[in-house]
Protein backbone atom coordinates (compact mmCIF):
# COMPACT_ATOMS: atom_id res chain seq x y z
CA UNK A 1 0.00 0.00 0.00
CA UNK A 2 1.06 3.77 -0.81
CA UNK A 3 -0.02 6.53 1.31
CA UNK A 4 0.67 9.94 -0.42
CA UNK A 5 0.15 13.02 1.87
CA UNK A 6 2.07 16.24 2.21
CA UNK A 7 1.22 16.14 6.24
CA UNK A 8 3.62 13.79 7.27
CA UNK A 9 1.50 13.68 10.75
CA UNK A 10 -1.88 12.42 8.77
CA UNK A 11 0.04 10.33 6.26
CA UNK A 12 1.72 8.20 9.18
CA UNK A 13 -1.30 7.77 10.99
CA UNK A 14 -2.86 6.34 8.08
CA UNK A 15 -0.14 3.74 7.38
CA UNK A 16 -0.26 2.76 11.29
CA UNK A 17 -4.11 1.75 10.56
CA UNK A 18 -3.24 -0.07 7.26
CA UNK A 19 -0.15 -1.83 9.05
CA UNK A 20 -2.48 -2.60 11.89
CA UNK A 21 -5.21 -4.28 9.02
CA UNK A 22 -2.20 -6.35 8.33
CA UNK A 23 -0.71 -3.85 5.44
CA UNK A 24 2.81 -3.27 4.48
CA UNK A 25 2.63 0.32 3.83
CA UNK A 26 5.39 3.12 2.07
CA UNK A 27 4.52 6.64 2.63
CA UNK A 28 5.80 9.30 0.64
CA UNK A 29 4.79 13.02 0.85
CA UNK A 30 4.71 14.72 -2.65
CA UNK A 31 3.69 13.57 -5.82
CA UNK A 32 6.95 13.03 -7.54
CA UNK A 33 7.41 10.54 -4.91
CA UNK A 34 4.49 8.92 -5.55
CA UNK A 35 4.80 8.47 -9.26
CA UNK A 36 8.43 7.16 -8.70
CA UNK A 37 7.33 4.26 -5.90
CA UNK A 38 4.48 3.37 -8.27
CA UNK A 39 6.53 2.80 -10.99
CA UNK A 40 9.37 0.74 -9.08
CA UNK A 41 6.37 -1.71 -8.00
CA UNK A 42 2.78 -1.21 -8.27
CA UNK A 43 1.61 -1.52 -4.85
CA UNK A 44 -2.08 -2.68 -3.95
CA UNK A 45 -3.52 0.67 -3.36
CA UNK A 46 -2.70 4.25 -3.33
CA UNK A 47 -4.54 6.27 -0.94
CA UNK A 48 -3.70 10.02 -2.08
CA UNK A 49 -4.51 13.07 -0.66
CA UNK A 50 -6.76 15.34 -2.37
CA UNK A 51 -5.67 18.75 -1.24
CA UNK A 52 -2.18 18.98 -1.68
CA UNK A 53 0.68 21.77 -2.57
CA UNK A 54 1.55 22.84 -6.39
CA UNK A 55 -0.60 19.61 -7.68
CA UNK A 56 -3.94 18.44 -6.34
CA UNK A 57 -4.38 14.81 -5.54
CA UNK A 58 -6.79 14.49 -8.26
CA UNK A 59 -4.32 15.75 -10.74
CA UNK A 60 -1.67 13.14 -9.47
CA UNK A 61 -4.35 10.15 -9.97
CA UNK A 62 -5.20 11.00 -13.67
CA UNK A 63 -1.55 11.04 -13.89
CA UNK A 64 -0.96 7.96 -12.68
CA UNK A 65 -4.27 6.56 -14.23
CA UNK A 66 -3.28 7.66 -17.82
CA UNK A 67 0.42 7.00 -17.52
CA UNK A 68 0.80 2.72 -18.71
CA UNK A 69 3.17 2.04 -16.36
CA UNK A 70 0.90 2.64 -13.76
CA UNK A 71 -2.41 2.27 -14.82
CA UNK A 72 -2.95 -0.42 -12.94
CA UNK A 73 -2.65 0.80 -9.49
CA UNK A 74 -5.91 0.92 -7.37
CA UNK A 75 -6.35 5.14 -6.31
CA UNK A 76 -8.35 5.77 -3.34
CA UNK A 77 -8.88 9.60 -2.25
CA UNK A 78 -8.30 10.54 0.70
CA UNK A 79 -9.20 14.43 2.28
CA UNK A 80 -10.97 16.44 4.48
CA UNK A 81 -14.05 17.63 2.45
CA UNK A 82 -16.76 14.95 2.11
CA UNK A 83 -18.35 17.26 -0.86
CA UNK A 84 -19.96 15.62 -4.30
CA UNK A 85 -17.92 17.86 -6.34
CA UNK A 86 -14.75 16.03 -4.40
CA UNK A 87 -16.21 12.86 -4.79
CA UNK A 88 -17.08 13.49 -8.60
CA UNK A 89 -14.13 14.24 -9.39
CA UNK A 90 -11.96 11.90 -8.05
CA UNK A 91 -14.13 9.10 -9.51
CA UNK A 92 -14.25 10.73 -13.51
CA UNK A 93 -10.36 10.63 -13.35
CA UNK A 94 -10.16 7.09 -12.30
CA UNK A 95 -10.17 6.42 -7.96
CA UNK A 96 -12.18 3.44 -7.11
CA UNK A 97 -12.77 4.61 -3.68
CA UNK A 98 -13.20 7.62 -1.31
CA UNK A 99 -12.49 8.33 2.46
CA UNK A 100 -12.95 11.51 4.29
CA UNK A 101 -10.60 11.97 7.01
CA UNK A 102 -10.31 11.65 9.88
CA UNK A 103 -10.25 7.89 8.41
CA UNK A 104 -11.85 5.54 10.78
CA UNK A 105 -10.77 1.85 10.90
CA UNK A 106 -14.08 0.51 9.98
CA UNK A 107 -14.26 2.08 6.61
CA UNK A 108 -10.67 1.76 5.75
CA UNK A 109 -10.96 -2.24 6.42
CA UNK A 110 -14.25 -1.90 4.14
CA UNK A 111 -12.27 -0.43 1.44
CA UNK A 112 -9.00 -2.45 1.75
CA UNK A 113 -11.53 -5.58 1.62
CA UNK A 114 -13.29 -4.07 -1.28
CA UNK A 115 -9.33 -3.01 -3.11
CA UNK A 116 -8.07 -6.90 -2.52
CA UNK A 117 -11.57 -8.29 -3.47
CA UNK A 118 -11.07 -6.77 -6.93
Amino acid sequence: MLVVDDNQEVGESLAMLLEALGHHVVVVRNWQMAVEQVKLCVPDAVYLDIEMPGISGIEIGRRLHHNPETANAVLIAVTGHSLPMYMDDALAVGFRHFLVKPVRLEDLATTVQSVLAG
